[in-house]
């Protein structure tokens, strides 16, 4: 925890720096514009998505110590942290493009910002499927070597959880353009939606099933919202992250 905590520190002091150093030259001269009651409407859906998000990636840890035992939960939680690995280049994707997003969308550029989404959700691809692939492939040999021989029941979890970020990469940035162009209402819908099945399947799931019956519980929910956010986004803006248009 101390490390983390350090870690987090190091990294908010280069990222002031960072932030003053590009713009203070573009900043100085501006004077601020405030739209408080807009500004406000709009963080209140991401504020709840963000919280459901929280919710529904816990929600599988909690309910396994409830119904459950506690090597269930750690059996869990080497599986989810494997599978983040996979996250790491979403996450990537959706810090780089989405102030690009927002002003290619005011700017009314959609062909521009096709071209932008379906190139980052390509590039993404070729991160994320060898790195699933592998990760599926290698787990039962490789979880033993990295967290020991206790967590040898994870490669299971592991790669149940590993498919479900596969498909999540593959989907791409669908939440991030939503909140970008003003639609954070429908992330948030999506993140409801999500959470309460992954809720009702981890219920269901992980009394016969224990720890896998989470893993599948999480990846369920985790492409329904996906899905959900998909069909939503080309109903709304006629846009599609998808790496192929259609």
């Amino acid at each position: 925890m101390g490390i983390r905590v350090f870690v987090l520190c190091i990294t908010l002091a280069a990222s002031i720096f960072l932030l003053r150093k590009n713009l203070i030259n573009h900043t100085k001269n501006i004077v601020p514009l405030f739209e408080t009651k807009k500004w406000l409407n709009a963080s209140g859906p991401m504020l709840l998505a963000s919280g459901m998000w929280l919710l529904n990636s816990e929600a599988s840890i909690i309910m396994l110590g409830t119904l459950s035992n506690d090597e269930c939960v750690g059996l869990y939680r080497v599986a989810q942290r494997g599978s983040q690995l996979i996250f790491f280049g979403l996450l990537a994707v959706n810090t780089s493009i989405a102030p690009t997003v927002s002003s290619l969308y005011h700017k009314q550029n959609m062909l521009l910002l096709k071209k932008v989404l379906s190139k980052s959700t390509k590039l993404l691809s070729i991160f994320s499927i060898p790195a699933s692939l592998f990760l599926i492939a290698s787990s039962k040999w490789l979880v033993p070597v990295v967290f020991g021989s206790d967590f040898v029941n994870a490669w299971l979890p592991l790669s149940i959880l590993c498919f479900g970020q596969l498909f999540n990469s593959i989907i791409g940035p669908v939440g991030i353009v939503l909140n970008m162009t003003g639609n954070e209402r429908i992330t948030s819908k999506g993140v409801f939606i999500s959470s309460i099945l992954n809720i009702f399947l981890n219920a269901v799931l992980i009394p016969p099933m224990g720890v896998v019956g989470a893993a599948i519980a999480s990846t369920i929910s985790l492409i329904t919202w996906d899905v959900l956010l998909t069909i939503w986004l080309y109903k709304k803006l006629k846009l599609t992250t998808l790496p192929f248009s259609f």
